[in-house]
């Protein structure tokens, strides 16, 4: 009986992202910046953009994305969330600390969804 050892991790392949369905500038060797508008109650929607897939079927799973944040991000994220409602403001501060996930990347087969951290956690409501 012979068997054989599947030892190449899967890829994630990212074509890009989008921030409200538009494309959003930079690259994943350089990483992507969201425009944001300076105002804490406006909500982006982040989405890997179109045609981005595993490289092989994944089982279904939603992995957590944590920040590793450098000098002077916390605070600054700290800051910009200053205005959100109390059980979101304590979620998103140990997110940007990087003791919560930012973030979810749902698979499911090669399909990928990214899935706010925060959404999925406090609202207790199904995000697809």
């Amino acid at each position: 009986m012979w068997f054989v050892t599947d030892a190449a991790a899967p890829v994630l392949n990212i074509l890009g992202f989008t921030a409200n369905g538009l494309p959003m500038s930079g690259s994943v060797a350089a990483g992507f910046t969201l425009n944001a508008n300076g105002q804490a109650d406006t909500h982006y929607q982040i989405q890997f953009a179109p045609g981005s897939v595993a490289s092989e079927a994944l089982q279904t799973a939603d992995v957590g994305l944590f920040l590793a944040p450098t000098a002077g991000q916390t605070a600054a994220l700290v800051a910009y969330y200053s205005t959100k409602p109390e059980n979101y403001k304590a979620y998103l501060n140990a997110a940007a600390a990087g003791t919560e996930p930012f973030a979810y990347i749902k698979t499911d087969g090669t399909a990928i969804r990214i899935l706010d951290g925060a959404m999925k956690t406090l609202a207790a409501r199904k995000l697809t």
